[in-house]
């Protein structure tokens, strides 16, 4: 982000929406890689924000590709169980993407993340987790997650820049912002689509993917 952004936040609440901006790019870069459809990114007028992901499906290179539509076959236990896994980095980037810019998290939010982050990995191991266990991956998940937005950092300002100066973006939006040498053709993407049945009381996930 330009410091003429910083200048012009001017005041705690201005610094605390730069802070967001990043916080929430940081989500946002990390599920688009991983080809999630973000429904919005968004910061609020109270100095909140949040990233917000269609819970519907498409295989993508041995990941997944969120799709707005329901058409295609319902995922398996273990393709649930990989969806899940999917999830993780996505909790742990917002954090990360601070703590790269600012040498630490200060996002309220950031609470809320963790939490969410240790529930799903009880999901993942099919058990409540030991502290130890969530310790282990949280570790090995914020080392890669680390990795992957340092290669994509030029991705996350561009980001961040956008949301400050408009307060929303939607898919488009973040795609647009990705610099050229990282763009995925339509070649990339395989035909399946996978979505998941929300409509029996045993969900795995929430029906919209908040961070």
């Amino acid at each position: 982000m330009r410091m003429a952004d910083f200048n012009k936040a001017g005041g705690n609440f201005g610094l605390q929406q730069i802070s967001i901006s990043y916080h929430e790019a940081g989500h946002a870069v990390i599920a688009a890689e991983r080809g999630f459809h973000i429904k919005a990114v968004r910061i609020l007028e109270d100095g909140s924000g949040y990233t917000l992901l269609n819970p519907q499906i498409d295989r993508k290179n041995g990941g997944f590709r969120i799709r707005k539509t329901s058409r295609g076959r319902l995922a398996d236990r273990a393709e649930r169980a990989e969806i899940n896994r999917g999830y993780l980095p996505i909790y742990l980037a917002g954090l990360i993407a601070e703590d790269i810019r600012f040498g630490k998290p200060s996002y309220p939010g950031s609470r809320s993340d963790l939490r969410k982050f240790h529930v799903m990995i009880s999901r993942v191991i099919g058990r409540s987790a030991t502290g130890s266990e969530i310790m282990h991956w949280r570790d090995k998940i914020w080392k890669s997650c680390h990795k992957e937005l340092e290669e994509n950092w030029e991705w996350v300002e561009a980001v961040a820049s956008g949301l400050f100066e408009r307060k929303i973006l939607f898919h488009k939006d973040v795609m647009r912002l990705r610099p050229a040498e990282h763009i995925v053709t339509e070649t990339d993407v395989c035909a399946e689509v996978i979505y998941v049945d929300f409509s029996n009381g045993r969900r795995s996930f929430d029906d919209d993917f908040v961070c």
